[in-house]
Formats: structure tokens, C-alpha cells, sequence
């Protein structure tokens, strides 16, 4: 029985021994190899995580985000590191989307969550940043509609600190699916909003 169990032991141990640690940043073909571990090495979600808030006299647009390690959600093939999140979308203070309980439902896992992904942008990826220096990077993530599944877009973080306060400069793209009637669209409006962070 004991040699069993440290057969299986040393059979555990090499198995994670061959993962593959593969950058998640400058990767323009990454292999879907079952050792490979797509990772933030550098860290570079780890400033976006926490809850921001943009409002203004009209609207008011919250997203919560969190980074998340070692994210296994498609057959098995391969494993990596996301950004998830859910959005609140108020405007004239109606509720016209609230999706923020979903960051505590178990249930949801990787690219189920209405937020999500792992693309970390330099200053000239689309949309391109003039203000953003050479080295600094962004994140593009998916942003869908929760109730219509041919509604989705893009949303592009930039994390600043201006006067000590943490800022996302947010640029959201719908890109809903055409040729679907009535034509499906995100419930934020396309656009650049600001948004602080909560404390």
C-alpha cells in the first residue's frame, strides 16, 4: 500500500513537472499544448483587480474585476490566467443592467462571466493610446450582454494614478453580432468613461 501511494506520488510530481510556463504578454500564436500554462509572469492584471466607479449627471457605470490563477474552463487542453468581472449600468438612475452578484457565484467560471479575458495591449493596439508610454500596458477584455448572447463588445482598461488616486481610462466597442434582427447591442453605450476606484 505505501509503495502504491508513492507511485502515485512521484506519478503527480512529474506530471507537474512537465507545465510548460508560457507569457500571456507578446505571445502573437500561443501553442493550445495540454502542459501549457498561459501566465501573467509580469503581473500586469494585478493593478486592475477591485471595484471602479464612473458617474456622471446621467449615467453610472461600475465594474468589478479580479485576477484569476491557473483558469481551466474549455476540455481540458490547457490552463491560464484571466481577468474576470461584472458590470453595473445605470442611467437616469434606472438600473438598466446589474450583473455585479454574479462575482460570488461559484457557478461561473472563466469566459462564463460577463467581463473576461486576458489580452494585454501596448500603446499600439487598437484603440491606440497616445498618452500611454512605450512600455506601459493595457488590458482588452470581452464585455457581453448578459441578456442576449449576440450582444458583446470590447472594453480597454488603462490603469493611472492621478493626484494618488487610482483610475481605469475604459474605451468600450460594440461589436454585437449583425445581421440579427432586432439587432443585438451592449447596455453601455460606446465611448471613453473614467472610473475611480472604490475604496
Amino acid at each position: 500500500m505505501r509503495f502504491l501511494l508513492y507511485l502515485v506520488l512521484i506519478m503527480f510530481s512529474s506530471c507537474k513537472a512537465q507545465q510548460v510556463i508560457t507569457p500571456i504578454f507578446d505571445n502573437d500564436s500561443p501553442e493550445r499544448d495540454p502542459n501549457n500554462y498561459f501566465k501573467d509572469v509580469d503581473n500586469d492584471f494585478d493593478k486592475f483587480e477591485g471595484t471602479w466607479k464612473y458617474q456622471d449627471t446621467l449615467r453610472e457605470f461600475t465594474i468589478k474585476l479580479e485576477k484569476k490563477d491557473s483558469v481551466n474552463d474549455n476540455d481540458g487542453s490547457y490552463v491560464y490566467d484571466l481577468l474576470i468581472g461584472e458590470y453595473l449600468y445605470k442611467e437616469n438612475n434606472v438600473e438598466i443592467v446589474n450583473t455585479l452578484s454574479d462575482m460570488d457565484d461559484p457557478t461561473i467560471i472563466g469566459f462564463n462571466h460577463n467581463i473576461v479575458g486576458n489580452f494585454i495591449a501596448h500603446k499600439f493596439n487598437r484603440p491606440a493610446c497616445d498618452n500611454c508610454s512605450l512600455d506601459e500596458r493595457r488590458v482588452t477584455l470581452i464585455i457581453n450582454n448578459p441578456t442576449n448572447i449576440d450582444g458583446m463588445g470590447w472594453i480597454t482598461l488603462r490603469h493611472i494614478v492621478v493626484d494618488g488616486l487610482e483610475q481605469l481610462e475604459a474605451t468600450i466597442k460594440d461589436e454585437s453580432l449583425i445581421g440579427v434582427s432586432p439587432k443585438p447591442r451592449l447596455d453601455v453605450p460606446n465611448g471613453n468613461y473614467i472610473l475611480i476606484k472604490e475604496p
